[in-house]
């Protein structure tokens, strides 16, 4: 489910396709005309937000972690009493039945075809005693950052390391109700600074491994650290359908005007965002196809969007509806739910799922990878909303 990693929109929920490659396109769609730089609105719209590019490679791989004393010094006992007594003094009895855990959750990727790529890491943290971006113990400032090597997995190697990252967020996701809610869950985000390609050469065989040390509020405890990764995929080799690439939504403007589409919201397909950072196809290559769905705030179930649309006729390419299958469904070539790589997606003013319409609202949207040449059919995992 997801990046755009909490996606809000406000819109009526159906489509119809205009296949764009990042130039100006004039087409008459029921009459109706539509005049628009969509890549434009993409490239304005990185620059105001590029992390709207970014690839999320899911990792979900639990680490170990354990305390220091802020001087790099591991503890384990101290004057005859454990790690786990000492938290007493700094947290309830009752929460301090669970050792802190951590995971890796997932890798953002940026690319940039002139300057490398740029990583963001996601962990989360499961601990009895709070997490800050920095901490004041007996004079002395804690800070929080992220860790990161890139080495030969043949060799073992260095090839890249920054060990001071630091940290953007720490966010308290509340209480972990893996350890019964004695444990309270923190994601602890940091991003590195642009990676050059050579760190990353194919023939260096290169894997990423990953750390995170974090401040706590605890000055018995006052550092929490996790040891490194085993190693995760790199940008070179990524299997599109083990990603989760973005996609792009262009937000309309409400009220729609009567017998305008242009001022329309849009979804596009991942190649346009590319296209729009004038780089060519990134490592790994695109997938086939993206699968959307949506549904509103507050319910369970999701929606592939458009399913009632109907046959539109779109000059010169036909009557074309993406979302109603042109081969028989599930079977191979089943193109429904899903958008192209260069694909824009105008959003009309009627919902074709909900009766009467139009009805506008706020919208979570999940989109994922799709292989649809081939049976079973190829999926990546969900974006997360």
């Amino acid at each position: 489910m997801k990046v755009l990693n909490a996606l809000l929109i406000t819109m009526s929920i159906c489509a119809v396709a205009v296949f764009i490659h990042g130039c100006k396109k004039t087409e008459k769609i029921n009459e109706l005309i539509i005049t628009e730089d969509v890549s434009q609105r993409v490239k304005k719209a990185l620059a105001e937000n590029p992390e709207m590019g970014r690839i999320i490679l899911p990792v979900n791989e639990k680490v170990q972690g354990h305390w220091e004393d802020g001087k790099g010094n591991i503890i384990t006992t101290l004057k005859g009493s454990n790690a786990k007594a000492r938290l007493y003094e700094c947290a309830s009895a009752a929460d301090v039945a669970w050792p802190p855990g951590a995971t890796l959750v997932s890798i953002g990727q940026d690319y940039n075809c002139n300057q490398g790529y740029k990583l963001t890491f996601t962990f989360n943290i499961s601990i009895s005693v709070n997490l800050r971006q920095s901490f004041i113990c007996s004079g002395t400032t804690n800070t929080s950052k992220g860790r990161i090597r890139i080495k030969n997995n043949t060799s073992g190697a260095t090839l890249y390391s920054d060990l001071a990252i630091p940290v953007t967020s720490i966010t308290d996701l509340g209480d972990d109700i893996n350890t019964g809610g004695d444990n309270a869950l923190f994601k602890v985000v940091y991003t590195t600074q642009w990676i050059p390609f050579a760190n990353f050469d194919p023939s260096q065989n290169p894997l990423i491994t990953s750390s995170v040390y974090t401040a706590t509020d605890c000055c018995l405890l006052p550092v929490f650290a996790t040891a490194y990764t085993s190693g995760s995929l790199t940008p070179s080799n990524t299997n599109p359908y083990l990603r989760v690439d973005p996609i792009s939504y262009l937000s309309g403007t409400l009220p729609i005007t009567a017998g305008s589409i242009a001022n329309r919201a849009q979804f596009l397909g991942y190649g346009n965002i590319v296209f729009a950072s004038s780089c060519p196809t990134p490592p790994g290559g695109y997938p086939e196809r993206q699968e959307i769905q949506v549904r509103l705030v507050g319910q369970t179930n999701w929606k592939t969007i458009a399913p009632q649309l109907g046959t539109w006729n779109v000059s010169p390419f036909g009557n074309l509806n993406p979302f109603v299958a042109t081969t028989t469904v599930g079977a191979a070539g089943d193109q429904r739910g899903t958008i192209g790589m260069f694909d824009a997606y105008y959003v009309p003013d009627k919902d074709c799922y909900q009766n009467p319409g139009p009805i506008h609202g706020n919208y979570q949207v999940q989109w994922r990878n799709k292989k649809v040449s081939v049976v079973p059919f190829v999926n990546g995992p969900w974006s997360t909303p």
